[in-house]
């Protein structure tokens, strides 16, 4: 997950998820990224939803400092 996440392919990296392994911050926060750069609406609504789920425990400087900021963009951009 954490090789399909760093480079891009975000569409395996939400595949493996479903497969049942579980969001970490990071794979998730690189995941959302790459979908709201491609502008694909219905993953990053997907992956939204699943916040609640991610394993946050692991590094909260990374939330605030990148995850927070681009959720913030995708409500910016969103009109729903």
């Amino acid at each position: 997950m954490y090789y399909s996440a760093e480079h891009g392919y975000f569409e395996i990296s939400v595949e493996i998820h479903t497969m049942g392994l579980p969001w970490n911050l990071y794979t998730w926060y690189l995941t959302l990224n790459t979908a709201h750069v491609l502008r694909r609406k219905a993953i990053v609504q997907s992956l939204l939803n699943e916040f609640s789920k991610v394993n946050r425990d692991s590094d909260e400087s990374h939330l605030t400092e990148h995850c927070l900021p681009l959720m913030f963009d995708i409500f910016r951009d969103s009109k729903v």
